[in-house]
Parts: structure tokens; sequence; C-alpha cells
């Protein structure tokens, strides 16, 4: 239910974009490495298993990333307040608690946000529609009828991003593809 957003939360609810969430290839020789040796690259010099973080669009997507849980408790308020305005929320009308009780998921739903940002290094997730909204409510969201199969699913999706995919992940890493997201609920 979370899709990426512009940097500092600059994307509209309407668009968003996309980067591919794959894990970084690193050159690891096609010989298989005994147990208890360490890994080396085709050149024989030991894998470093960080190395991957050096790359530049490694370091390009990661300098765009809002790390939400640096923020102080004002500034994570005064987001929550803009989310509102932005996506039409007023939780006044619904109860006297339902605004903190949105304030306590969309502050769970920041946390998760981060966590996708350091486990995907080529994708930039950020504020949606679904930031305020808990699993459930996420999860009657996902998979409707529209996108039951998987060719429903890519006839849906831009034709530049499915055949970059199909080519493989060499062809899509570090490439953002924009598309309109369509609020069906």
């Amino acid at each position: 239910a979370l899709a990426v957003s512009g940097v500092g939360y600059a994307a509209t609810k309407d668009t968003a974009s996309v980067a591919p969430a794959m894990a970084p290839q690193m050159d690891i020789s096609a010989s298989k490495t005994p147990p208890g040796a360490q890994p080396a690259n085709s050149d024989g010099t030991p894998v470093d298993p960080d190395a991957w973080r050096d790359r530049e669009d490694v370091k390009a997507m990661t300098a765009l990333k809002v790390v939400y849980g640096d923020m102080d408790k004002g500034e994570v308020w005064n987001m929550f307040k803009k989310f509102q305005k932005d996506f039409n929320r007023n939780y006044t009308a619904v109860s006297e608690t339902e605004e903190d009780e949105r304030f306590i998921m969309f502050k769970k739903n920041l946390v998760t946000i981060d966590a996708l940002n350091r486990q995907n290094p080529l994708a930039k997730f950020g504020i949606t529609v679904a930031t305020d909204m808990t699993e459930e409510e996420k999860g009657k969201r996902k998979m409707s009828s529209k996108f039951a199969d998987y060719q429903t699913m890519l006839d849906s999706l831009p034709q530049e991003m499915v055949e970059a995919a199909q080519k493989g992940p060499d062809h899509v890493m570090g490439k953002t593809f924009e598309y309109e997201v369509k609020d069906s609920a």
C-alpha cells in the first residue's frame, strides 16, 4: 500500500515516481566459493560486501531520501497537518479521538517507510494516501478485481516500464518511471 513520492513529501496525491526495488548486483565470481573461503571477484580480489554503497546510483538515490525518524515531534506533526490538507482528511467529523489515532498510525507508517528506504537502496518510498491507514485498511485497497490476474496488472503499466522489466534488472536499475496513481476508493 506504500508507494513512492518525491523528496520532502513533494508528490501530489495523483502522481508518484517509481524506481525499482532491487538489490544492487555485485561482481561475484561464477565459481563456487569453498566453505570458509572469502568470496572473490572475477579478478581474484576479495568481495567487499558493502561495495554497492559506493555506486553512484545508490548514492544519488540515498541523497534524495527523507529520513522521517530524524525529524523532531513538531516537524512530524506539521507534516501530518500537511498530509491532512493534501489528502482532504477531516478526522473531527469521525470522532473526537480520530485525529490522535490517525497520527499514531501516521508515525508508525513513517517508521515503515524509513525501513523500506533502508532495505531498498534504489527505491524511494514516501508519504502517500495510505500513510494514516491501518494495515487492515490498506489491505482492503490491495488487489482489487481490476488487478486480479498478472496480465491485467501488466496491461495497466506503461509499456516502457514493462519492456524494461522484461529485459531484466540491468535494464531497470536506477531508472525512474512516471505513472499516474488512480485512487479507486
